[in-house]
């Protein structure tokens, strides 16, 4: 249970790098992060909350009356908050006065270790049973300076602070836990098993850094050591395995020789924990990075999977500070961009996904304060200026400027840019041609061999995908369809004299449309233009482009196309002499 169930209102503790205090929040419902039924029942009050009145996973209260892991300790003892000036503390009445916690009390409160560390009973002979400024919140801000001076030089908060440094030592392994220093001897087995795993973790790790997939058909059962395959797939991890023993991995071979079936750290389920730790550090360190630049901007858009379920696929950008240790450079910034993770969402409101969107950077432990951007595309639930994720959020976090993501913005103009229906068609055309080549082997040889013949300088060997709806995403197919387009035409025409006859007569329908005038106009035109915007695409998607570099290379742009439009006939002239076709 909470402190703040416990007590009968929220609290929040207040922490800096030596001193706490427990203080009374504004009367507000506490939200659990924790809960799957949050974002449903809960989004309405998220926005009506400052930043840090949302009660957060390292409160101090969630200690009280529990044994807390280490892990726990650890993140109180070292990732806090502290209030800004613009804080508001609640107001208590005493003898028709108003009082509240002032905020330069926070240098003298208790230390923070009492109320980590403290236990039922303390003070002299510790039998004294404990109260406030340990076990529940201090209110009595009349004798507040008193009681906190009072508390500061007893010893039970001394032997707390021992109790904290030995925690934080022994969480960062610069000692031993009491356990292994009373038996020494165990020390020993645990170094071993450490050294078995390690081979393990390295293969998942390998396997994760390279892309290649750890499952087979049937990934199970014992581990082969001789030199023999099993006659079944079982997965490229137990394979990788494999090779490591043959070159004689003697940590890893004793361990398989030597441990029961069950304890063999080799099973579907163990890989699984081993990746989910592995992504849980490196997030870690990504979040580390994210809190020390101090400024971030939060990149969302909606997906499905593939088994149909709706997610968000969260991403930050921020400024990363490079250190290079052997040129000694210090302030050597660099603008990066890290996909966090995929947030399922049941409802796509914008209401929703902005909830979904903070409660998930604060899990994530992202401070939110830092928040100053938003890119989105250009859909209403993620724009709008009412009841859009960037006018909610904004609402939260007024400096978190939104900006429609400019390379969506650059796909949207050139999708209603063209109302022709030859340009149109023409792409239509280039799309089928490439699909009904790239079917079959033997057509993709032909084709690789008419371009060989034709053009034997050019890298290009096929044809590439043309994307239905990102028009953006068609530059290199068109460019390519354009550059090769003699041995393409060739190799139609070759196509026409096969026995099949339904490679002979569909060959033939995309004979006639791509040699007629209508279709090669369209595709020299269109590629003219593509050629120009398809550097500006580029940069677009680039991680070091920044505001002003990219509102220069649209202007440079913008700046061609005039100029083609003053010399309309000048340049339609050199379409109509296009020497390539």
């Amino acid at each position: 249970m909470p402190f703040a169930e416990m007590t009968g209102y929220p609290i929040t503790l207040i922490l800096t790098d030596n001193v706490s205090i427990l203080l009374p929040q504004i009367d507000t419902p506490e939200p659990s992060c924790h809960s799957p039924t949050y974002l449903q029942t809960n989004e309405n009050n998220l926005l009506n909350l400052d930043a840090e009145q949302i009660v957060e996973d390292n409160d101090i209260g969630y200690c009280f009356g529990k044994n807390v892991c280490d892990e726990k300790k650890f993140k109180l003892l070292t990732d806090h908050w502290s209030p800004d000036e613009n804080y508001k503390f609640i107001i208590t009445t005493h003898l028709k006065k108003n009082l509240k916690f002032q905020l330069g009390w926070i240098k003298r409160a208790v230390c923070k270790y009492c109320a980590i560390f403290g236990r039922e009973f303390g003070g002299k002979g510790s039998h004294q049973k404990l109260n406030t400024l340990v076990v529940k919140p201090f209110n009595n801000w009349k004798k507040a300076i008193e009681k906190f001076n009072e508390h500061s030089k007893t010893e039970f908060p001394k032997s707390n602070a021992m109790r904290a440094d030995n925690c934080v030592a022994v969480y960062f392994k610069n000692c031993h836990n009491i356990i292994q220093k009373l038996d020494s001897a165990r020390a020993i087995p645990i170094d071993q098993n450490r050294k078995r795993l390690i081979p393990i973790i390295k293969t998942i790790i390998i396997c994760g850094r390279q892309e290649i997939a750890l499952r087979g058909t049937s990934d199970y059962g014992p581990l082969s050591l001789d030199n023999s395959e099993p006659t079944y797939n079982d997965g490229n991890f137990r394979a990788l395995l494999r090779m490591r023993i043959s070159c004689e991995d003697k940590n890893l071979t004793y361990h398989i020789e030597n441990q029961a079936l069950n304890a063999s750290y080799i099973s579907p389920m163990i890989q699984n924990n081993f990746i989910n730790i592995c992504g849980k550090i490196i997030q870690d360190q990504l979040v580390n990075k994210i809190n020390q630049a101090k400024c971030f901007s939060v990149l969302v858009d909606e997906t499905t999977d593939v088994s149909r379920v709706e997610q968000l696929s969260l991403c930050v950008r921020y400024l990363d500070n490079n250190l290079n240790i052997e040129k000694n450079e210090i302030n050597n910034y660099v603008l990066k961009k890290d996909f966090l993770q995929f947030v399922p969402v049941n409802s796509t409101t914008g209401q929703n996904l902005a909830t979904v969107i903070l409660v998930t950077l604060k899990n994530l432990g992202i401070k939110c304060d830092y928040l100053l951007g938003q890119g989105y595309d250009g859909a209403a639930a993620m724009s709008g200026n009412f009841k859009g994720v960037q006018s909610v959020i904004r609402e939260v976090h007024p400096a978190a400027l939104y900006v429609h993501c400019s390379v969506h913005s650059l796909n949207l103009a050139l999708a209603h840019s063209s109302n022709i229906h030859h340009i149109r068609n023409c792409i239509g055309t280039i799309k089928s041609v490439g699909n009904f080549i790239k079917i079959s082997a033997k057509r993709t040889e032909l084709l690789k061999n008419k371009i060989k013949e034709f053009l034997p300088q050019t890298k290009w060997t096929k044809l590439t995908s043309m994307c239905e709806t990102r028009w953006v995403e068609n530059h290199d197919g068109m460019l390519r369809f354009s550059e090769i387009y003699k041995p393409i035409v060739a190799t139609l025409e070759e196509l026409q004299l096969f026995v099949d006859i339904e490679t002979s007569s569909k060959a033939l329908q995309l004979y006639k449309c791509v040699t007629i005038s209508e279709f090669i106009i369209s595709m020299i035109t269109a590629t003219t233009i593509f050629s120009i915007t398809l550097s500006l695409c580029k940069i677009l998607q680039s991680v070091k482009c920044d505001l002003s570099e990219a509102v220069d290379h649209v202007e440079t742009v913008l700046s061609e196309v005039k100029d083609m439009r003053t010399n309309i006939n000048e340049n339609f002239k050199k379409i109509c002499i296009y020497d390539k076709v």
